[in-house]
């Protein structure tokens, strides 16, 4: 096992001390639970309990406090010149950080498929014991995934809320396999078909663990300057509407059902990557010499994420529009319908045209442009649409600031597209003044962005 990264992790959090103490104690303490609480199912839920706690609690800390140490002590730097590949940094760092919880956690495993395997049958059994197992890796994977963002986007000394902050991301996405798998005891339908609970749960989490894997060796590739093509990306998109599509019920409405399921997680994604993706201007001067070249192979390489789940958003718009079954219902005074989900796109397009301006005159300290973007949507949607509605005489204005559905498509369409059109227009206009300014003033510019007041 030739692998720096690993070795260096295994030295630092093993000693002797430690190999002996960790059986020792959790012995005792599964001992002392086996009194308590009868012989076999206590000490098979206090082992349950302490592999949460040592390996999916501790080893998700671990995994994304490494990170955050390594950018502290300025060793990631270092650690993107060195000669390691991509694949290696990414397993060293996710199974050598939180090794020493692993250790104890294999403890616990032994622990509980010992107490539980009479109960439970050789098959359950170790499914559960895959699932605890899988489960911690999507909660390592998932933080490591979340600090890499982090870490891409901040490069100043690491707070201690940003690691909180990664912890409970991760882990409210990795503990809830454990009371999921609980929860759906009788099993339930997928695609109208049944399925037995425990199969689904842990299936699901195996290729969520995958896919947390992949994203997290994809963003190391980038960090050691690699170039990928966004068909990973796609194929993410294409698992992730099949999945969520599939908890709908069945029914004469079921495609419609699908398709507004499939478009909501698009829009979700589509804002997750914006506003995780970086949007400088050198980004999209790297985007806009890749399009001069004419290569389809760079200009695909140079597309963020964030705009291809945004094309993707608008096929899913296009599909709700040509399906007969999809349009929002609503009476509105003569049984007429309304394409709802082209106002929503629109308003999405509206909103990330916002902020991209932002991001353009934000100098270095562009992460301030998703705070003041989150700002102008809140005053947007919620502030100025509050007060026309408290308006008898200006209450129909409410439409120039939410996809209201509407028995004239014009009141939904117009007011997103004259204020993208707008927005474009800006958008434009500082780009060009920003080329135009000498590179000494935006440089001056940026110095005193960073500056704190």
């Amino acid at each position: 096992m030739n692998n720096p990264e690993f070795l260096r992790n295994l030295w630092l959090e093993f000693s002797l001390h430690r190999l002996v103490a960790v059986p020792l104690g959790l012995g005792l303490t599964l001992w002392m639970a086996s009194i308590t609480g009868g012989q076999a199912a206590g000490m098979g839920y206090m082992a349950a309990i302490l592999f949460v706690a040592f390996t999916l609690v501790g080893g998700t800390k671990l995994t994304a406090e490494g990170l955050f140490r390594e950018v502290d002590e300025r060793t990631w730097d270092w650690q993107r010149l060195s000669g390691l590949s991509p694949w290696s940094m990414t397993w060293g760092k996710l199974l050598g950080g939180p090794i020493f919880t692993w250790y104890a956690g294999l403890w616990c495993l032994l622990a509980f498929a010992l107490s539980r395997w009479s109960e439970l049958g050789p098959e359950k059994t170790w499914q559960w014991l895959a699932l605890m197992v899988v489960g911690a890796v999507l909660s390592h994977a998932l933080a490591f995934l979340f600090a890499l963002l982090v870490t891409r986007r901040q490069r100043e000394p690491a707070h201690r809320r940003r690691t909180l902050g990664t912890i409970i991301l991760a882990l409210l996405m990795g503990i809830y396999t454990y009371p999921l798998a609980v929860l759906l005891k009788k099993g339930f339908h997928w695609y109208d078909q049944y399925v037995p609970f425990l199969d689904f749960v842990l299936g699901s989490v195996v290729v969520l663990a995958v896919w947390a894997i992949l994203g997290g060796y994809r963003l190391i590739r980038e960090e050691l300057q690699y170039r990928d093509t966004p068909w990973v990306w796609l194929t993410f998109l294409g698992f992730a509407a099949i999945y969520a599509a599939g908890f709908v019920p069945g029914g004469e409405d079921s495609q419609a059902g699908r398709l507004w399921v499939v478009f909501a997680l698009m829009l979700s994604l589509t804002w997750i990557t914006a506003l995780s993706e970086p949007k400088d201007p050198s980004t999209w001067k790297r985007l806009f010499a890749a399009l001069a070249t004419r290569s389809t192979g760079r200009i695909i390489e140079h597309l963020p994420c964030w705009f291809l789940t945004y094309l993707t958003l608008a096929g899913v718009t296009l599909g709700l529009m040509m399906s007969p079954l999809s349009h929002w219902q609503l009476d509105l005074g003569h049984g007429m319908e309304t394409h709802w989900e082209l106002g929503i796109f629109l308003f999405v397009t509206r909103d990330l045209l916002l902020l991209l301006l932002l991001s353009l005159g934000q100098g270095a300290a562009r992460w301030r442009s998703e705070i003041a973007t989150l700002a102008y949507l809140m005053i947007l949607y919620g502030v100025v649409p509050g007060i026309l509605h408290q308006l008898p005489n200006l209450s129909f204005l409410t439409a120039l600031f939410w996809p209201l559905p509407h028995k004239n498509l014009a009141w939904l369409i117009l007011p997103p597209l004259a204020q993208s059109a707008g927005l474009v227009a800006v958008l434009i206009f500082s780009w060009r003044r920003r080329a135009n300014q000498p590179v000494g003033t935006v440089r001056q510019k940026t110095r005193m962005s960073q500056t704190p007041p």
